[in-house]
């Protein structure tokens, strides 16, 4: 259902994103949907690559993702629909 929404963006406040990951993963989410690669993220958030990787695959279980590149698209596709 949620996968369904971020792909045909019709969010409403009880499904966004921020409200079903933590803060950090939010924000990496985000950051990926902006176009940031793991190694920059890491720079800009000042934590390991590694860190990040636990981050995204986090995301990817609460989101229900089995890919890395889905990760990719749906946050691209998320960040989209939010401008």
């Amino acid at each position: 259902k949620l996968l369904d929404k971020i792909l045909h963006s019709s969010f409403n406040n009880e499904d966004n994103p921020d409200e079903i990951l933590s803060v950090r993963e939010f924000e990496i989410f985000k950051l990926t949907g902006e176009g940031f690669k793991t190694k920059e993220i890491a720079e800009k958030l000042n934590i390991s690559r590694s860190t990040i990787e636990s981050h995204k695959n986090n995301i990817k279980k609460k989101l229900g993702i089995h890919s890395s590149s889905k990760l990719v698209k749906i946050a691209i596709q998320w960040e989209m629909s939010q401008r």
